[in-house]
């Protein structure tokens, strides 16, 4: 209390003393501005002056706290912008992976403009139009992604190739991929995408050549491999099939090439047989399939066994005999043999060895070759019987039975 009345006085005895000085000489001020001349005491001068700098600074107060009301405000809507786009870009690329491509493609394409890394959104929107059918908005959005972001090349093209072969356009496919590997170094999204085009291709020299950067990328199991191998080994060979220029010495060329556990490969086996058959080369083929047997016993193996003619009938037919010593009960090494025997004139053993696989399994196979061995023995009675019951065999009941013969009615 005694602070504030010493504080008064002190500034009651200032004010008393510059009252004092002012009226004892109050000074002069001129100031002329062209033809305009202003004339004031010092002291009131210099009060005008006092109260335009208080004035100046309040002013100046006034537009720093308007300027950063108005900078907070401009902040907080960017925010709020980036807020939403973030929320668009993940409802959209969720809409995207549900399958629900309209609403993908418009939140993403809403949202990218700003985000601060719009290139996932450009993308995942082609992607989008893409599934809808609209090629036109896919390759606008992937020029709009290039521009956005620099260095991103390799992927949208990636984006591109994925695209064109879900489209079924392969041959563009593959030339974006060629693209893309051009700009960078092996590539394992590049590599499995090849994969997919050669395969549609039935290139399959060049998927061949592919297998180490597959193998490499450690993206396939070893059983994957394989039956990637196995499709290979099986497209080349399906390749020289079609191929009206193709010899014996050209399959052979390839048998020989081929890796050695694919050589013990059934599918193969059986198709490389069956090819070798077709090109006349049945002694090769019969070689084969009995080496195999021996390794490996398979009832479409041995049934392939008696439909080829080897260069020995005789020796063929003792072979096969052989084995019946351990398998004595399998219809369908009793059908082979019945076949070989007749291709040695043996109607007897023949007959024989069908009505053992008969008794056995009575399907349809060895109903028609009971019906056709008994037809060249003269007992049609019986050989009709044998076509009939094979003929049910392969062919669905007929919904209604004939009547007899002796109740029909003659139209």
């Amino acid at each position: 209390m005694i602070r504030y009345f010493l504080l008064s006085l002190g500034v009651l005895a200032v004010a008393a003393a510059l009252g004092i000085v002012i009226e004892k000489d109050p000074g002069y001020i001129l100031l002329a501005i062209g033809g305009v001349a202003i004339e004031t005491s010092f002291w009131l001068g210099l009060l005008l002056f006092l109260v335009l700098l208080a004035g100046g600074h309040w002013l100046l107060r006034v537009y720093q706290v308007g300027f950063r009301g108005t900078a907070k405000l401009s902040g907080y809507l960017v925010q709020r912008r980036q807020r939403r786009s973030q929320r668009d870009t993940n409802e959209g690329l969720i809409a995207l992976i549900e399958g629900n491509y309209s609403r993908a493609r418009q939140l993403l394409t809403r949202a990218a403009d700003d985000v601060e890394q719009p290139l996932l959104n450009y993308l995942a929107a082609a992607q989008a139009c893409n599934a809808l059918g609209e090629t036109k908005e896919a390759t606008e959005l992937l020029a709009r992604a290039e521009r956005s972001t620099d260095g991103a090349d390799v992927a949208i093209e990636l984006v591109q190739a994925e695209m064109l072969l879900n489209n079924g356009r392969l041959e563009e496919c593959l030339a974006s991929l060629t693209r893309a590997q051009r700009n960078t170094a092996k590539h394992p999204s590049a590599s499995r995408l090849l994969k997919e085009v050669y395969q549609g291709l039935k290139d399959w020299d060049k998927l061949l050549e592919l297998l180490p950067e597959l193998k490499k990328s450690k993206r396939y199991s070893a059983d994957e491999l394989l039956e990637l191998r196995r499709q290979i080994a099986l497209g080349q060979l399906a390749k020289l099939r079609e191929s009206n220029k193709s010899s014996e010495k050209d399959l052979s060329g390839w048998w020989q090439k081929l890796p050695r556990d694919l050589q013990q490969d059934v599918a193969v086996i059986d198709q490389y047989s069956r090819q070798l058959v077709a090109l006349g080369a049945e002694a090769q083929a019969e070689e084969l399939l009995r080496q195999q047997l021996r390794k490996d016993w398979r009832r479409e193996w041995v049934e392939s066994y008696g439909l080829i003619a080897g260069s020995e009938a005789d020796k063929q037919l003792l072979v096969a005999e052989s084995w019946l010593q351990e398998r004595n009960n399998d219809p369908v090494l009793l059908l082979t043999l019945g076949r070989l025997s007749l291709r040695n004139q043996l109607w007897g053993k023949a007959r024989e060895y069908f009505e053992n696989s008969y008794r056995i399994e009575p399907g349809a196979d060895v109903c028609a070759e009971l019906g056709r061995l008994l037809a060249y023995l003269g007992e049609y009675e019986r050989s009709n019987a044998f076509f009939q019951e094979g003929l049910q065999k392969t062919t669905r009941a007929l919904p209604m039975k004939l009547p007899s013969k002796k109740g029909q009615r003659v139209a």
